[in-house]
């Protein structure tokens, strides 16, 4: 038996104060012979007995009750006033987690109450950003692209100009009799191939003709 009684609820690994060393030694004090195990399961129960009721003697005293229910109840005994208290003690913890779920509930709705003007907040903070802070970068990029468009038309202009420029240089009062000149040359040089090669494509196809005749 554990020499310190352990107070109201007891201690891990333990039944009223009975322990696993202590039932050992209990039976080693006695020989196996003279063990009857009806005496000494009596015995244990006995025992159990009387620690459990001693342990809800000192659960009843653990309680405090008001005056009323003192001087109502005060001719009986610990035990018997025990189930009475332990049946308050379970309607007040059964009305405490009500109370504790209803809270709940009400957190859980508040939250998503919460969570939702959170989001809206979030919707125009986002706003505001793409609004207010990017409009100096809105108003970039716009300057940007007609900044590229004018410098695309100045470089179309350009070319058009180099191609004027071109022209002018090329047809001149000088130039223009030379190419002529020259037109008339490349178009007698056309004729003369053109004929050369149609005389020798007749004169192939005559000999195709004979060697296919022999």
């Amino acid at each position: 038996m554990d020499p310190v009684e352990p107070g109201v609820g007891g201690v891990p690994n333990r039944f009223l104060g009975i322990t696993p060393a202590y039932l050992w030694q209990t039976q080693r004090q006695q020989t196996p012979l003279s063990v009857d195990m009806t005496e000494y399961r009596m015995s244990l129960a006995r025992e159990v007995d009387g620690r459990l009721k001693l342990k809800c003697d000192k659960l009843s005293n653990a309680f405090v009750l008001d005056d009323n229910d003192s001087f109502s109840s005060g001719s009986q005994s610990s035990s018997s006033r025990l189930p009475e208290r332990v049946k308050l003690l379970i309607e007040d913890i059964e009305r405490e987690e009500a109370a504790l779920r209803d809270d709940l509930y009400s957190a859980d709705r508040k939250f998503a109450e919460y969570y939702n003007v959170l989001e809206q907040i979030l919707g125009v903070l986002i706003k505001l950003v793409k609004d207010l802070k990017l409009d100096h970068q809105h108003k970039y990029d716009e300057l940007q692209k007609t900044w590229l468009c004018k410098r695309c038309d100045t470089m179309s202009l350009k070319l058009r100009a180099l191609e004027y420029q071109l022209l002018h240089g090329t047809y001149t009062n000088e130039s223009i009799p030379a190419l002529h000149k020259i037109r008339r040359y490349l178009v007698e040089a056309t004729e003369e191939a053109s004929i050369a090669y149609n005389k020798a494509a007749t004169r192939l196809r005559e000999y195709q003709g004979c060697r296919s005749s022999l």
